[in-house]
Order: structure tokens, then C-alpha cells, then sequence
């Protein structure tokens, strides 16, 4: 292609910039041209293997009249805006240290269309006592993070549900020490961490249940089975399968035909691509188990 765009630029690395360079600014032909979108404040929490140092030293390569900068938001409430022009303007070189990266003030695009959304005080700060050891800092202030966000959602004022707020943190240690804290305080939390889905514990059970799929002969693979998260069995209902012979298939099916029709209800409206696998496996093992 004689052109590309790059976007979310600050996320690659210099291996990376070396190919899309070579590519279409190796051949020298005044045809090609190479567009990079990004912003290096991202790039500083590394994601997906970003070096803001590439980004840095991309940027400085280009001249002056090859640069660009948006000056306009139309996502943010104006206040919130206002609010980060103002503590990076108190800031000055000090906002990022010696990293190279320049706060850029910018204005609300469409400040009409905040007008009955306007927060008050959209960006609030919270001072620490000092406190020895990173270890203690980090615990603090995860803690007082799930605090707030826990009063938050419980202040019936503010209007906020689980699915508006979100946590950007450095570590994905952390990720998980928050998320700890959060259940702790019956907040449904989602990570965003490195692990793989296929660590968790759905998936664990998803695998008893693909286990039992396979050979529906073995009676221990179809008692994990029905114990999982996912069919709800109790210890009770398996101890009475185990001494009943006669219970054992009609509890069986009882049991996951149940949690089918529960999930069905469930996903009715949705009607999503992984209620229907799930229904399909219920029904299958039912199936098998009375046979």
C-alpha cells in the first residue's frame, strides 16, 4: 500500500518501527507516505511491549512542520479538562520528569454537549501520609482505591454502576491485590491483567465438563462435572448419588436440564454465541448421564 496509518503508535517497539520504516520510507519514493497516530503518556506503562524511548526518538527524527497535535477532546466533560490544564500547568517540567513527554492543554470540542453532564469536580487527588517501604505505600493506597470506590457505588446520588469505573494501574501484581480488595467488599471487578482466560477457574470448569463429554462412562468425570460453577451440584446431591443407585440418573439430569433452562432465561434477550454453546453442552450431558 502507498500509504499506511499507524495507530496507537506509542505501543510499538523499536523492531517494530524498523520494519514499518523500512518499508515505506526505505524506498525513498515520494509516493509512499507513513502516518503515526499515538500518544507517549500511554507508552510509559509499557503495554504490549510499547518503548516510549522508540516513540521519543521517532518523534524527534521528523521536523518540526511534520508534526501535529490535537487541541480538541469530545470525550471528556470540559471541567475534567480544565481541571488536568490546570494542575499540569502548576506542574510545568515537573508533570513527567525527565522522560521527554510535553502535557499538551487541550479544549473541550463540543462543550454544549456536556451541558446537563457537567461534574463539578471531575479529577480529585488524594494525599497519603508517608509511610515506610513501598510495599506498605502500595497496600495503602489500593486500599483507600477500594474504599472510594466502593462509597462511590454505594452513593445512590452519584449514579455509578461497576461498568463506569475503571482502574489503570502499572503491575499486574497489583491488578490482583486490587482485585482481592474489591471482592472483599462486594464489588464485581474485571482484570485486565497478562494471565490467560484459560488460567481461570471457568475454565477449569469448563474442561471438567469437556471431560465428562468425552467419556460419559466415567462416573468420577461426570461428579466433577456436575459440581462445577456451572451445573451447581452440592456435595449434598453428589453423597446422595453416590448411596442411591435409583436417584443417581434422575438427579443427574434433573440437575443440569435445571441449570440449562437457568441459563436459557438468563441469555433469552442476549441470545449470544456463548449461551447457545453452553446450552448444547448441558443438553449433551444430561443426555449422556441418563443413559
Amino acid at each position: 500500500w502507498p500509504v499506511a496509518l499507524i495507530d496507537e503508535f506509542q505501543d510499538t517497539d523499536a523492531r517494530q518501527w524498523t520494519i514499518f520504516d523500512r518499508v515505506w520510507r526505505g524506498s525513498g519514493s515520494e509516493e509512499r507516505a507513513l502516518i503515526l497516530i499515538g500518544d507517549p503518556k500511554q507508552s510509559i506503562y509499557g503495554f504490549r511491549g510499547g518503548d516510549v524511548h522508540n516513540y521519543l526518538a521517532v518523534r524527534g527524527s521528523l521536523p518540526p512542520d511534520r508534526l501535529h497535535s490535537i487541541s480538541r477532546n469530545f470525550r471528556s466533560q470540559p471541567n475534567l479538562l480544565n481541571a488536568l490544564n490546570g494542575l499540569y500547568a502548576r506542574a510545568k517540567t515537573l508533570g513527567f520528569g525527565e522522560s521527554g513527554i510535553d502535557y499538551v492543554q487541550v479544549e473541550s470540542g463540543d462543550p454544549d454537549k456536556w451541558a446537563t453532564k457537567t461534574n463539578p469536580q471531575p479529577l480529585q487527588l488524594r494525599l497519603l501520609a508517608p509511610i515506610k517501604g513501598k510495599p506498605a505505600r502500595d497496600k495503602e493506597a489500593l486500599t483507600r482505591c477500594a474504599d472510594d470506590i466502593a462509597a462511590l457505588l454505594n452513593d445512590r446520588s452519584a449514579n455509578v454502576s461497576p461498568g463506569d469505573i475503571a482502574v489503570l494501574i502499572d503491575a499486574n501484581k497489583r491488578i490482583e491485590a486490587l482485585r482481592e480488595l474489591l471482592i472483599a467488599r462486594n464489588v464485581p471487578v474485571v482484570g485486565a491483567g497478562r494471565a490467560s482466560v484459560m488460567d481461570g477457574v471457568w475454565a477449569q470448569d469448563v474442561q471438567l465438563m469437556m471431560c465428562a463429554l468425552l467419556d460419559p462412562s466415567d462416573e468420577y468425570a461426570l461428579r466433577g462435572a456436575l459440581a462445577t460453577r456451572l451445573l451447581g451440584c452440592t456435595a449434598s446431591d453428589l453423597a446422595r448419588m453416590r448411596f442411591d443407585a435409583g436417584a443417581s440418573d434422575y438427579l443427574a439430569v434433573l440437575d443440569a436440564e435445571r441449570t440449562l433452562l437457568d441459563i436459557e432465561d438468563q441469555y433469552a434477550d442476549a441470545s449470544t454465541r456463548r449461551a447457545t454453546t453452553l446450552a448444547a453442552l448441558y443438553k449433551a450431558l444430561a443426555g449422556d448421564f441418563a443413559k
